[in-house]
């Protein structure tokens, strides 16, 4: 097993891409000033808890992108002309709360453009054949209901 000091060099290099640009690279400092504010008798279980399930959960911005670029052509979701799919499909922007939704849509936007010359925009006009949510992690799944519980009363 890792030692503490290990842990806290380690674990900040599994999320080192988290806002790249708008917050500093994570270090060894920051994530031990952050567990400062517990008690020291459980830093050690919790450090070695979270890396854990960083491990196990946090998807890397190079991750999430190679998934993103997949859908555009994924014969699964796709079929066998992409092109057409998306522009029958509507990409939805239903999210209440957070911003991630918006993010991880132009995301894919720009996915769709460089492989089909689709922009969000171009995407389901007229009458969509199909609709797609696209979001980050889901947890209980109750903000994902919501949100399609409420588009559903106004859904065409």
């Amino acid at each position: 097993m890792p030692t503490y000091a290990e842990l806290l060099e380690y674990t900040p290099k599994i999320f080192a891409d988290y806002r790249a640009g708008e917050i500093p690279v994570p270090n060894a400092a920051h994530v031990e000033k952050w567990l400062s504010q517990f008690d020291a008798k459980v830093r050690e279980p919790l450090l070695v808890e979270l890396n854990h399930i960083l491990q196990k959960t946090y998807l890397s911005r190079q991750t999430v992108e190679g998934f993103l670029l997949g859908l555009v052509k994924s014969p699964k979701l796709a079929g066998a002309d992409p092109k057409a799919f998306w522009a029958g499909t509507s990409i939805l922007q239903i999210q209440k709360h957070g911003g991630s939704q918006k993010e991880l849509n132009a995301l894919f936007e720009g996915f769709l453009k460089k492989e089909l010359g689709l922009s969000l925009s171009q995407c389901g006009k007229g009458k969509p054949t199909n609709f797609v949510y696209i979001d980050d992690g889901v947890f209980t799944g109750m903000t994902t209901i919501s949100d399609i519980k409420e588009w559903l009363k106004t859904a065409p």
